[in-house]
């Protein structure tokens, strides 16, 4: 059996290999189901044995009945409350956003929404924690955090390791995820399961991930203003935020 990630340059070869010499290959898509409309992905994945998907959000209607729906999930043990670190005490809310720094998780996105904040006079910090994918893309964060005039309240953490993720996410107040493309973002369940409220981009899977006004908000992708708005008022409100933390673990326990 072939198992494809996803296609690349060489993958063409590897299929066409296979189908001569009658080896069945799957295809997964760990990624937004937009993409699977694409001319060369329809293409390629025409011959598939099976298509497995990590959300049923956006599958073109002929391959419905192809898709298996293979849902990311999250160790609910490893990621409580009860295993982080006891937190030391943040001066300011936390606003936490755990993503590579690529195009189109949103950094940007985020980082204006917290200039409109601070215009409110809403005190907050702003935690990025993850790989970085895009040097360009880095240095630009930094200087438009810097050009506002908030280093001081702004850490790039980089690539930390999952213990030192789940004590951040425990730091936080709310974790926000303003991504342009998902398949099902598995750092919004585990965020969650710390009983965390969430604040996104309903793109891709991302619906799938969060129970809307329940344990999070799901505002319209690009809409930076919305998202200040959702993070605002659950700073401003603690038993609310509380309320959709615990929601969130009793969701991602559960499903």
């Amino acid at each position: 059996l072939l198992a494809l990630h996803w296609l690349s340059y060489d993958t063409s070869s590897l299929i066409s290999r296979a189908l001569r010499a009658r080896i069945p290959f799957v295809f997964i898509n760990h990624f937004d189901n937009a993409r699977l409309p694409l001319p060369q992905t329809r293409k390629e994945i025409a011959h598939a044995a099976a298509v497995g998907v990590v959300s049923d959000q956006n599958i073109p209607g002929d391959l419905q009945g192809r898709c298996v729906n293979l849902s990311d999930a999250v160790d609910t043990d490893f990621f409580s409350m009860e295993k982080a670190k006891p937190a030391t005490h943040s001066e300011r809310p936390v606003i936490l956003l755990p993503a590579r720094i690529q195009e189109g998780k949103g950094q940007q996105d985020l980082i204006e929404a917290v200039r409109i904040l601070i215009a409110r006079n809403v005190d907050l910090a702003l935690c990025f924690v993850g790989a970085v994918d895009s040097e360009p893309l880095h240095q630009e964060l930094r200087r438009l955090v810097a050009a506002m005039g908030i280093e001081g309240r702004t850490r790039f953490l980089g690539e930390r390791s999952p213990e030192e993720v789940r004590d951040l996410y425990a730091l936080s107040s709310v974790v926000v995820l303003p991504s342009y493309s998902e398949g099902l973002p598995r750092i919004v369940l585990e965020a969650q399961a710390m009983k965390k409220p969430i604040v996104a981009y309903d793109a891709g899977g991302t619906g799938k991930a969060v129970l809307a006004n329940e344990t999070g908000f799901l505002v319209k992708t690009g809409d930076v203003r919305a998202l200040a708005d959702k993070i605002s008022f659950l700073l401003d409100n603690e038993a609310e935020r509380l309320r959709m933390g615990q929601r969130g673990r009793e969701f991602v326990s559960r499903k």
